[in-house]
């Protein structure tokens, strides 16, 4: 049986130890993965047990009502679970956790407050793509320049075929929010509300905006950049492309070798890094994700230096 990266992790994470011990095994893994990041992901695929529910008894949570059933198959769902089927129930998130195993990558928690992509891209950007980094420098810079770019015509990417000024109207048609407004105030409003990091509503502070697929289409194109999504509710990886967003597939080999992969779990980002290529700071003996799941956070990680690669 070839032995890799995943097993070690599997291993690893099955096995409660000292923080210390922790980052000691974190320091032996092997430096390569017997997987690419395309052949890791393709497994990430729904099956007809995906759209069932859980069982609800504690000692069944991590199991789907229809675990033991003898008329289901892999393929199919009998009468009584078919009718149970449901796309609400897909959530990928242990197939794609498996995923960041199999490759050889680790998830990475760095920060939210509504600016969850922008710091884990920002993260990413630090530590294999300086140049970036440098340029968008903070994720309220960040953010701000995204949005503020997209009130011109050359930094609007196209969505799901869209133009950006398309793909707004039949976001917002049905949602009382400028349906009947012309393109500029639309845009205009899109703008003023998503360059937020912090507005207020009622008297209180919320967070900014969540960042969905015409952020991603536009921060892909103003920066020629492929970032890559590992979502709980898709296979694969979902992919944005300078030039559309479904322009290039997740096991192209432009995606994967772009450093920009995050993991989405519907209401938050985090980012997805090789492990062969970080450090883990000894501050992280100090964290309580880390000691009780292993999830390392951006301040705990810094990129190996060669000489120690």
């Amino acid at each position: 049986m070839q032995c890799g990266v995943a097993d070690a992790i599997c291993d690893f994470n099955l096995v409660e130890t000292p923080s210390k011990r922790r980052r000691q095994h974190w320091a032996t893994l092997p430096v390569s993965s017997p997987f690419s990041r395309g052949d890791a992901w393709s497994s990430v695929v729904i099956t007809p047990a995906d759209y069932l529910p859980f069982h609800t008894g504690s000692n069944m949570a991590h199991f789907k009502v229809n675990q033991f059933c003898e008329s289901c198959t892999h393929e199919t769902l009998c009468t009584t679970h078919e009718a149970m089927r449901n796309s609400e129930n897909v959530d990928l998130t242990r197939k794609h956790m498996a995923a960041i195993t199999a490759a050889g990558y680790c998830l990475v928690e760095c920060g939210g407050n509504g600016d969850c992509f922008y710091h884990s891209m920002l993260f990413i950007a630090q530590l294999f793509v300086p140049e970036l980094y440098n340029q968008w420098q903070t994720h309220q810079r960040f953010r701000e320049t995204v949005c503020k770019n997209l009130l011109m015509p050359e930094h609007q990417p196209t969505v799901s075929t869209m133009t950006f000024l398309d793909y707004l109207k039949v976001k917002y048609k049905h949602s009382g929010k400028g349906s009947k407004v012309s393109n500029a105030a639309r845009l205009n409003n899109y703008v003023g509300y998503h360059k937020k990091c912090s507005r207020r509503e009622r008297g209180q502070t919320v967070n900014g905006a969540f960042v969905e697929n015409e952020i991603l289409a536009a921060v892909s194109l103003q920066y020629n950049i492929i970032i890559n999504v590992a979502h709980v509710h898709f296979p694969g990886l979902c992919v944005s492309s300078p030039d559309g967003v479904s322009a290039v597939q997740y096991d192209d080999e432009r995606a994967q070798s772009s450093p920009f992969l995050l993991f989405c779990n519907g209401g938050h980002y985090q980012a997805i890094i090789p492990i062969q290529e970080i450090e883990i700071l000894d501050s992280a003996a100090a964290s309580a994700a880390f000691q009780e799941s292993n999830l390392l956070h951006s301040k705990d990680v810094r990129k190996k230096n060669v000489s120690d690669a």
